[in-house]
């Protein structure tokens, strides 16, 4: 498990992060991972809303800037919570097709979940909607 961590590399970094996460998962085991879906930014963008609050989170407000750059409120002064790459829901199919890597890639918007496996993910087994449900209670404040 590790959200939001992927965009914090540089994009020629992605790759050997990726292999090396596919490499120790068990045999029947899966490695999940969250990175934010900048598509989810297009419509704000394109109005010039790049400073209006997307979401809130357990930091505070997110903005697009925040997405695409990395959340000033936790980056101020700290260049690695920068954010170096960006994702889509259809590049990281591509990429993980182009890896030859195993996943199941879904996206609920904001997010995108990518479930990688040592075998074929039959789609059907997989149930999203509880590993999106679980990214959900573990960053809302308690």
């Amino acid at each position: 498990w590790a959200s939001h961590i992927l965009e914090h590399l540089h994009t020629r970094e992605v790759e050997d992060v990726l292999k090396n996460i596919h490499r120790v998962i068990k045999n029947d085991g899966v490695g999940i991972l969250i990175v934010p879906d900048l598509k989810c930014l297009v419509d704000k963008l394109s109005k010039g809303e790049i400073h209006k609050e997307l979401y809130t989170s357990s930091m505070g407000s997110i903005t697009p800037m925040d997405m695409i750059y990395g959340a000033t409120i936790i980056s101020k002064d700290k260049e690695y919570m920068m954010h170096k790459t960006g994702f889509t829901e259809e590049y990281v199919i591509d990429l993980l097709k182009v890896l030859k890597l195993h996943g199941y890639v879904n996206s609920d918007g904001s997010n995108i979940f990518i479930i990688l496996s040592k075998s074929p993910i039959d789609e059907l087994c997989v149930n999203i909607d509880n590993v999106i449900n679980d990214f959900y209670r573990w960053i809302t404040p308690h």
